[in-house]
């Protein structure tokens, strides 16, 4: 399923070094959206990831969001 390109955008942006996940929130609606939040959102995103953030996750060139945020939310501790 398709999904929205500022919240696929933000959560590649949670994935650039750097982003405290304590720290990390999304505008939505006119609302600050924590990360659980964002992943729920792309829990069933079918787009294709950036092949670089594959890499970056160690994931096979073509994996999709939902496949992504899944690794997020089995590892969280790579993300810390």
């Amino acid at each position: 399923m398709h999904k929205p390109s500022h919240l696929r955008e933000a959560f590649l942006d949670f994935l650039d070094p750097g982003t405290p996940v304590e720290d990390f929130t999304v505008e939505h609606d006119g609302e600050d959206r924590d990360l659980d939040w964002l992943l729920g959102q792309l829990w069933t995103c079918t787009d294709i990831l950036p092949a670089s953030y594959c890499d970056q996750l160690d994931m096979p060139k073509g994996s999709t969001y939902a496949q992504a945020v899944r690794r997020v939310k089995e590892q969280p501790e790579m993300f810390q």
